[in-house]
């Protein structure tokens, strides 16, 4: 439900949705420590930053990413809301002023990503928007790597 709110741009009442969940998935796994409790925990915590991103309660979309991927770190099957939590944390870390913080984190991103193209495109579509001329500079050389890395991989075919 959540989710859907959240498509549907009702991001209070998501938030609020997810929020009810992550303490009803909070309690349960303390009482039963089932990982598959946890990694439930920790894509909801994942939703509740990008929810909180959306926002603009930037601290909270840091706190809530954060403690996603803390938890979710040593657990397989939880790449896609990893990714998003990372994406979601250097936002949260840009929008905070933090931008050395935030290049760290993207640079995380590409990395546990294996440069997969999208998300190079995806993270340089965002330091590009958001970014100053230092963060398009990363942008610029994230797409270049990206291209220069690509050309010599057709070469070898």
């Amino acid at each position: 439900m959540g989710l859907l709110l959240e498509r549907d741009l009702q991001l209070s009442s998501s938030l609020d949705t997810l929020n009810h969940l992550a303490e009803i998935l909070e309690l349960e796994y303390e009482e039963t420590e089932d990982e598959e409790v946890l990694r439930r925990f920790c894509t909801v915590k994942s939703d509740i930053g990008r929810v909180s991103l959306g926002i603009g309660d930037f601290e909270s979309a840091l706190e809530n990413g954060s403690t996603a991927l803390d938890l979710s770190e040593d657990i397989d099957g939880l790449e896609k809301p990893r990714l998003s939590a990372q994406i979601t944390v250097g936002l949260g870390y840009y929008f905070l002023g933090q931008f050395e913080e935030a290049i760290d984190m993207f640079q995380t991103v590409l990395a546990e990503s294996n440069e997969d193209v999208d998300v190079i495109l995806l993270v340089a579509r965002a330091l590009w928007a958001v970014g100053g001329e230092k963060e398009r500079q990363v942008a610029r050389d994230q797409l270049r790597d990206w291209y220069v890395f690509d050309i010599r991989m057709l070469m070898i075919v």
